[in-house]
């Protein structure tokens, strides 16, 4: 309930355990996964230690394009609520 409340208040945003988990298996976990998997594999298909660094941070490009599409659908299962004034 946001009765009580105006523009330039400080409050309390809280996200759920669950959604936060969510967020950082988004935001470091999946982009680490990638990097590296990528990395290891073009290292053993290729040989070349710049090459395959460059292929790996290049292939982070397509995952945060695809992130960035999906935006809204993960807007859809992010959400805050106000706790109440601090």
């Amino acid at each position: 309930d946001t009765s009580g409340m105006s523009v330039g208040d400080e409050v309390v945003v809280v996200a759920s355990e669950g959604m936060g988990w969510f967020a950082v298996v988004l935001a470091f976990v999946v982009p680490f996964l990638l990097l590296v998997t990528v990395l290891f594999l073009t290292i053993v298909f290729c040989g070349d230690e710049l090459l395959s660094a460059a292929v790996s941070l290049f292939s982070l490009i397509p995952y945060y394009i695809l992130l960035y599409i999906f935006r809204n659908k993960i807007r859809d299962k992010i959400s805050f609520t106000i706790e109440g004034k601090m």
